[in-house]
């Protein structure tokens, strides 16, 4: 399906009562696709690409909103501010957060330049690959230091973001893509980033090694490394099944 819509992007450039429709509307290429639906289709068919294409967006939207009302309760209100709240409290803070978020979405949708999502967008790739090294380095293996996976982690987060904004195009000056020139290749600027924060990590690992630096207390618990063992069947009452040899005691 996002290759069919892709594909929709390539027809709105082909046709040139669409290109004359965006250039109009100031250039914002949101509205290619749209206009390609107004010229091509009939006025009632239109309206149904329409509806479909809002719909399309509060889908996904909803689910943001209900994925970020969780993490709040459960990451921040719960953990910094009420940890004994009950299951109806957090349900009721849940839909609060989630109202905020939504009326949140709909300020940056209304207010905010058209550009400012797609640039954040473009941004949100790069940033939260820069979390790989910190999760895979820091939950599965034991080596890395956690003072040089959070340096690597904001290495890689300021150079992402740095190249991202020095980005251009000839028609925008910043933000204009998310792929650089580096060693004179087009790089995906997440991963040139990501690749800084693993070596700036595993260096600083050797360093802050040598150096003896305090890795802090493991507060993990013993019991919390294995699982729950399997409840085993209840044994049976002496004699029973057994019978009549069983019950006189023949069998062990």
């Amino acid at each position: 399906m996002l290759g069919l819509i892709a594909l929709l992007g390539y027809m709105a450039i082909t046709d040139k009562t669409t290109v004359a429709n965006v250039k109009k509307a100031g250039d914002n290429a949101q509205l290619a696709v749209p206009y390609l639906f107004q010229h091509m289709f009939s006025s009632w068919f239109a309206g149904v690409a329409f509806a479909a294409i809002i719909i399309g967006a509060l889908v996904p939207a909803a689910i943001m909103a209900i994925a970020a009302a969780n993490l709040f309760t459960r990451n921040i209100f719960t953990e910094f501010f009420k940890p004994d709240a009950s299951p109806r409290l957090q349900t009721r803070v849940a839909q609060w957060a989630s109202l905020v978020v939504k009326l949140g979405a709909l300020y940056f949708a209304v207010e905010l330049p058209h550009t400012f999502a797609i640039n954040l967008q473009l941004l949100g790739g790069v940033w939260i690959l820069q979390l790989a090294p910190m999760l895979i380095g820091g939950l599965f293996t034991r080596w890395f230091d956690r003072y040089a996976l959070l340096v690597g982690w904001l290495a890689g987060m300021v150079f992402g973001t740095i190249a991202a904004y020095k980005s251009a195009s000839p028609t925008v000056s910043h933000w204009a893509s998310s792929s650089d020139i580096e060693l004179g290749h087009t790089v995906y600027i997440g991963l040139t980033a990501v690749i800084i924060n693993l070596i700036i990590a595993v260096i600083l690992t050797v360093v802050f090694r040598a150096a003896k630096v305090p890795q802090g207390a493991d507060e993990t618990l013993p019991h919390q490394y294995t699982a729950d063992p399997a409840e085993l069947p209840a044994p049976a009452p002496a004699g029973v099944g057994l019978g009549a040899a069983g019950a006189a005691g023949d069998l062990p």
